[in-house]
Formats: C-alpha cells, structure tokens, sequence
C-alpha cells in the first residue's frame, strides 16, 4: 500500500446526482498523498456502482458497502480505515477547491497543532454564497473554548477541518450512532477535549451546498450539546459571564421552543421524556434565576409543573392566533 499523510471519509447514501462532482473535486487536489475511503451506506441508486468504477480508476480509492445504518455509523466505519496521520471529511453532495488539502496539511504539519480550524462557502438553493471564517486566526491554545462557546456553529461543521489521526484512534472517539443531528458538532466537541492546540486559517474551499429542509434536526440534541460544550468548557478555562450568557440563552431558547411546539398533551408528555434523557439539564436550570420568559418557564419545568407549562403555551398560541385574526379584519 502506498503511504499517505491524508485519509479522506467521504458517507454515501443516495447521491448518485453529486457524488460525481464531489469525487472529481478530490482527485484535482493539487496535494496526492492522501486516500480516499468511500463508504457505501446501502443506497439503493447507483451510487455504490459510481464508487466501484472510481476505485477501479485510482488506487488511492478504497470502497466499502455496508447495510444502510446512517452518517454516524458510515464515519465510523471510515475510521477504522484510515491509513493516514490526518484525517478530513467531506459530504457527498459537496466539492472542494483543488488546494484545499495542501492547505490543511501543509498548516498542521508545520504548527503541529492537534486540529486545524477553517471556514466554508454556503451555497443556498437559489446560489447565494455565504462566507462563513472562523472568528479566530492563527494558533490559540486552551482559550478556544471562550470563542467556542460564543459561537458554536463554526466549531461544529465536521468539513472544515483536519484532525490527528492518533489522537481521535488514542481516545477512541468516534460518531454517537444514536443521535440523528448535531452528530458532527457532539464529535469534534469530543476531539477538541483531548487537544492542546488549535490553529485557525481563513480558508472557504469547502463549498457545502444548502438544502433547507433536508434534515428536521431534534431540538434535544441541541440542547445534549450545549451543555456538554458548557460543562467542558467550564473545566478547561475560566469563561466570560458573556460566553455563559450565550450558552444559556441558547438552552433556554432551544427548551421554549420546545414546548411551544407541541400541539396535544400526548405529545408534551413526549416532550418531557425525552428532555427528562438529557444528562444534567435539571441540574442546571435548577441554578437559572428567573429574567425573563423563557427562564420562567425552565423554572416551571424544574418543579415538575408541566400541566402549568402546558396551558400556558396553550393558551399563549390561542391568543396569538386571536389578535392574528383582529389584525386581518381591522
């Protein structure tokens, strides 16, 4: 087998209309020494047999089929694979500019950090591109943790970076099968732990192209993440009062719209179970002091009083609707 400094895990399910593109975007990388594992995750097009017909075509291509088990567990399998120091992913229904790896390489290897931090092109439906940078540049230690916090999204997009090979293989971490979004934020929350060093670089070749509505991702999940993001973050540095205040703001937003969203108090009771999973969520609201409406209503939630917090969405949307209707017919 031929060494390589890279392994490229790119999940396959049902994409035989962009997996061509995003395959070519690949193989005109201006850096050759990586490898490229395609993991058929049973799609039921021809996806698997455009895989097949690249391998046959480069020898840096390793396919694997596998029965139909999602993302999480396709980029699982990927790691198990990998041959290279680094390692990068990149979706199906996406392409790269051609140096987009020497950049990432060449970066990590002459920082020697444990993680490489870059940006994306959002190119929604109607071709709008948005440019989305990190909000640090250069090398930053432990104090990333205070710009994580202050914005999540960045730090969550699995495509936009280059990781150690031994330190995700070393601390065993890998993809939560049983989460059905966030999955990639839950990850790299997950290796950013086990780092030392971080460098950021400016680089948007990573063009993700924007479905809306591709994926209604579980607001639990969200919420899973914030506080894990904030319980690790707490331990690493000493965060601002305004990096808290965001992570807060966000559990309390992520929890109202929760409960707003429920229409029966079957569904509610759902609602609440499902929050009830979520590791040490009543632990913290218990500590929010009441400001404002939605930290009353955690306070409600911390107390058990559910049927109050139901009637009171209720008949919050029947008023809406209310003067919804008296606005029309004014």
């Amino acid at each position: 087998m031929i060494k390589v400094d890279l392994s490229v895990i790119v999940p396959v399910y049902n994409v035989e209309a962009t997996l061509e593109n995003c395959i070519d975007s690949i193989l005109k990388q201006s850096f050759s020494r990586y490898e490229l594992i395609l993991i058929d995750d049973g799609s039921t097009d021809e996806s698997g047999k455009i895989c097949d017909l690249y391998s046959k075509r480069d020898k840096r291509i390793h396919v694997i089929h596998q029965q139909n088990g999602g993302v999480s567990r396709a980029r699982n399998t990927g790691l198990q694979e990998v041959h290279g120091s680094y390692i990068m992913f990149v979706d199906a229904d996406d392409i790269i500019n051609p140096t987009f790896f020497e950049e990432y390489v060449t970066t990590i290897k002459e920082t020697n950090c444990d993680v490489i931090i870059g940006g994306i092109s959002i190119i929604e439906e109607n071709g709008e591109i948005n440019i989305c940078k990190p909000l640090l540049e250069g090398m930053h230690d432990k104090d990333v943790w205070e710009a994580i916090c202050l914005k999540t999204e960045q730090f969550g997009y699995i495509c936009s970076k280059i990781f150690r090979a031994d330190i995700i293989e070393k601390n065993h971490v890998r993809f939560r099968t049983d989460m059905y979004s966030q999955e990639d934020l839950e990850f790299c929350i997950s290796v950013y732990e086990c780092c030392g060093s971080f460098c950021f670089i400016p680089n948007v070749d990573y063009q993700y192209y924007h479905v809306a509505g591709k994926r209604i991702p579980p607001i639990w999940d969200f919420i899973s993440n914030q506080l894990k993001l904030l319980c690790i973050a707490e331990e690493k540095v000493d965060l601002s009062e305004t990096a808290r205040n965001m992570v807060k703001n966000r559990i309390l937003t992520l929890l109202f719209s929760f409960f707003n969203n429920e229409n029966c108090w079957l569904d509610f009771q759902n609602a609440i179970m499902k929050l009830e999973s979520i590791n040490g969520l009543h632990q913290y609201l218990e500590n929010v002091k009441i400001e404002n409406e939605m930290s009353m209503i955690a306070w409600l939630y911390t107390k058990g009083w559910y049927k109050i917090i139901y009637g009171y969405f209720r008949g919050r949307n029947l008023l809406r609707q209310i003067l919804k209707k008296k606005m029309l017919f004014a």
